[in-house]
């Protein structure tokens, strides 16, 4: 008979498990609420109804998160039917599990429970026949600390403290034709981007779950993943992705290898996810390319050194006669992961070598830089910042001007800073405001006088200053 050893070293560690992987869901199907967590009148019910015995095995299990309140319920859950007197809740007939719903048990009950057991909530908004301003309801209503209607509802209904619940669900499964109010893609996507932003405006610490796929079957299986998170990457926190096993019609030996289906599942998520974030990153690129009117060429062949690069590898190539045509006077890319590869923590990299004869040959034509101190600053404040900071750049150094800006996303003082050390004349600032009304803050660090510019006038402001100053060819 053959045999197999199998060592386990608990020294050698592959990877930290969350604890949250640990989590679970309740939902307004079967007993999981009525007559299992929740039951008036049960011997084992404590003085709100709520099953000790159930909250004694949950405990028991160190259960993190737990979800409420679905599922396929959610999707035509009104949420309001669910607070405020029971005696008022109206009895609603749930298409999703063909039952009757009592309201007796809703939002106030289940942070309630939560409390109790010591677990942390997740809840997931209605995007199947609910609105967005349904989604940025519940919010207010959960996690606004007061003075306003539904904060002011939720202390009136006995709670007067915010639940402050982190996790919130955009839907369930909206891609499945089972799910009622179902969406494409695209729909979903925005409708998802409009409830985020109410959400959000709510509560900005809030953290979001986009619905992934659900089913290998589905014509859609991580297409809809892709769709979807090109729009919603950088508004989401997380991505929910389903997997159901069951033992009936696939016999015993597949139903206890079903975790390869799992593993499996969950890789094709990461990889979108992945595929997602490179090509966003990617797009990005060009698109500070297009706005500095650097000419480039995509290669979809373009191989460079080892296999730690990143999302992104170039080369630079020259123009310049003196160094032949095509000649490539450098080249690099990104090497996001390299500093983990040895031993370091996470840091974002970029890796280049230049060949230096022709990087001196190609700059002999060019003339020296005054070192009197840079002409202009630029200090972006935002993301929409930043992308009209590098079109504002590319104009002023077309013209003849120095110019440098803030790329760590700093804070107005500490881009300050920044302008005091390169002794820049101007500090041209550009916030949330100065985007959506098209000026700019130009303020000259040498006399202190600062002035709104639009963004039409800016080179004709800078160059009167500088008159006299500053050459231009």
């Amino acid at each position: 008979m053959k045999k197999a050893k199998c060592f386990s070293d608990i020294h050698y560690d592959i990877g930290k498990i969350d604890d949250k992987m640990y989590s679970s869901f309740t939902e307004h199907l079967g007993r999981s609420i009525y007559t299992g967590i929740y039951e008036p009148g049960h011997p084992n019910a404590d003085e709100d109804g709520y099953r000790k015995d159930v909250m004694e095995l949950v405990k028991e299990l160190g259960v993190p998160v737990i979800r409420y309140p679905g599922g396929n319920f959610v999707s035509c859950y009104d949420w309001h039917d669910g607070i405020g007197p029971k005696e008022k809740r109206p009895k609603r007939m749930d298409y999703a599990w063909s039952s009757i719903e009592t309201n007796q048990f809703g939002i106030d009950e289940f942070c309630q429970w939560a409390e109790k057991v010591g677990i942390e909530p997740m809840i997931a908004v209605n995007l199947g026949t609910g609105s967005i301003k349904d989604a940025g309801d519940l919010v207010e209503y959960c996690n606004h600390p007061g003075g306003t209607y539904w904060s002011d509802l939720r202390a009136q209904n006995g709670h007067p403290e915010p639940y402050n619940i982190k996790y919130w669900c955009l839907g369930n499964e909206m891609e499945g034709s089972w799910q009622a109010g179902h969406l494409s893609a695209e729909d979903y996507t925005k409708k998802a981007l409009e409830a985020a932003k109410i959400m959000r405006w709510v509560d900005p610490s809030i953290k979001l779950v986009a619905c992934g796929s659900s089913y290998e079957m589905l014509p859609t299986y991580m297409e809809w993943d892709r769709t979807m998170l090109t729009d919603l990457y950088n508004q989401v926190d997380y991505l929910s992705t389903h997997n159901y096993t069951m033992n009936s019609g696939q016999g015993t030996t597949n139903y206890l290898a079903s975790y390869k289906q799992l593993d499996s599942h969950i890789k094709n998520s990461a990889k979108v996810i992945e595929y997602v974030k490179a090509k966003n990153h990617f797009d990005k690129v060009c698109s500070l390319l297009d706005d500095l009117e650097i000419d480039y060429v995509i290669d979809t062949n373009l191989v460079r050194g080892l296999d730690y690069y990143s999302h992104t590898v170039f080369e630079i190539i020259s123009d310049d006669p003196k160094l032949g045509a095509g000649a490539t006077v450098g080249g690099g890319g990104r090497y996001n992961g390299l500093i983990e590869e040895i031993g370091g923590p996470a840091t974002p990299g970029v890796g280049f070598a230049f060949g230096m004869e022709r990087l001196l040959l190609a700059l002999d034509d060019e003339e020296d830089e005054d070192e009197g101190g840079l002409d202009c600053y630029i200090m972006p404040l935002g993301e929409e910042a930043k992308d009209l900071a590098m079109q504002i750049i590319a104009m002023l150094r077309a013209n003849g001007f120095t110019c440098e800006m803030d790329h760590v996303s700093r804070g107005l003082k500490g881009q300050f800073k920044s302008a005091d050390r390169f002794n820049a004349h101007f500090s041209i600032i550009l916030g949330e405001e100065e985007v959506k009304n098209e000026v700019v803050n130009i303020k000259c660090n040498h006399d202190k006088e600062q002035e709104v510019v639009p963004l039409e006038n800016i080179l004709a402001h800078i160059e009167n200053h500088l008159s006299g100053g500053h050459e231009h060819e």
